[in-house]
């Protein structure tokens, strides 16, 4: 079989979107040559039956060079493709979708977000099937979607040594600076008493302000942190092994690979998402918050857990890995994946 990946990004180093040549990786492997239509890409090593092709915006954002590439790397791919896969964006299942009728192949998307818009509607008119990390991701009701679960390396995002720093526990927030994340719950909620400081990994893309009103409430409750901006994956995962607790305020519908990279690495993680239950197991009054205000409650199960002696807590990790490892790794996921490219079905 022989696919067509189209993706915003091929470059490991990004910190938000690095792991798609992880999937591009994973997914090389589930079949025989893998066509990938990059938006922008950087050197980057891949496996033989790998081909990129950018449409060239690491070279400056210039649209109509974007699209004229786009339309070359259809035309060059998608005679030769079994299936047409575009990754998290919309907009490339609508472009494609002449390329898809002319030479008659099929198009599958994977999106997990809460938004729901024109382009997401017409996409999913458009696509033979779309794929989705879990039923409460994709918020179209859809005859075509299938929950496959989320694709997390875990063997990479896995405990490790890397010692804590010297002075207050970590309770670690990774996501982009902005309301939806809830970061402001979190400063709050240390303010109660908690002994710990925040370390918040991700940036304020939108450069909205955010950041600085989240700087000076931090300051104004006394609540140490540190903003460490956007960072490579492995230096991520430092921050994941160092986390005494992960906290994720993600409400409804944002599924976000962030929590499954704290527990691959064994981190207790609060959620207030009911979709991440499974994960949680007997640990879930622990773990979840029903409200991501509920500034209160965030408070009195950080306090819980940090209070919890060192084996309970690694115990605690260890299950939590290991649900995470049977539901949501990388391999998994691929090999479903191309389950659904040959049949439609993941199993």
């Amino acid at each position: 079989m022989r696919v067509l990946m189209i993706v915003q990004q091929v470059d490991e180093s990004h910190w938000l979107r690095g792991f798609t040549v992880g999937w591009i990786r994973a997914l090389a492997a589930q079949v025989a040559a893998l066509d990938v239509l990059a938006l922008e890409a950087a050197p980057t090593d891949l496996p033989d039956n790998v081909t990129v092709f950018s449409m060239g915006k690491e070279r400056g954002k210039n649209r109509a060079r974007e699209l004229w590439n786009f339309q070359r790397g259809m035309l060059r791919f998608a005679p030769r493709a079994d299936v047409i896969f575009s990754h998290m964006t919309p907009l490339y299942t609508i472009l494609a979708a002449p390329y898809a009728a002319l030479f008659g192949k099929k198009q599958v998307l994977w999106y997990t977000h809460r938004q729901v818009d024109t382009a997401l509607r017409l996409a999913d008119r458009l696509a033979w099937r779309v794929t989705t990390a879990v039923p409460d991701s994709y918020g179209i009701p859809s005859g075509k979607a299938r929950a496959l679960g989320h694709g997390i390396d875990t063997d990479f995002f896995a405990p490790g040594d890397c010692p804590p720093p010297d002075d207050l526990p970590v309770v670690l927030q990774v996501a982009r600076l902005m309301p939806i994340k809830r970061q402001e719950t979190l400063i709050r909620a240390l303010a109660k008493g908690v002994p710990a400081r925040a370390v918040f990994v991700g940036a304020d893309e939108q450069r909205t302000g955010y950041a600085d009103r989240l700087k000076t409430l931090a300051q104004e409750l006394n609540v140490p942190v540190l903003f460490t901006g956007g960072l490579p994956a492995a230096e991520v995962r430092d921050w994941y092994r160092r986390a005494a607790v992960a906290v994720n305020l993600s409400p409804v519908g944002l599924f976000d690979k962030a929590v499954l990279e704290s527990l691959a690495c064994g981190t207790p993680t609060i959620v207030c998402n009911p979709a991440f239950d499974p994960l949680l197991g007997s640990c879930q009054p622990t773990l979840r918050i029903n409200d991501p205000d509920d500034v209160d409650g965030l408070a009195a199960r950080l306090l819980k857990l940090l209070a919890l002696a060192e084996g309970d807590t690694r115990a605690m990790g260890d299950m939590l890995r290991k649900h995470t490892v049977e539901q949501h790794s990388l391999r998994q996921l691929m090999a479903r994946l191309a389950r659904v490219f040959e049949t439609g079905e993941p199993a």
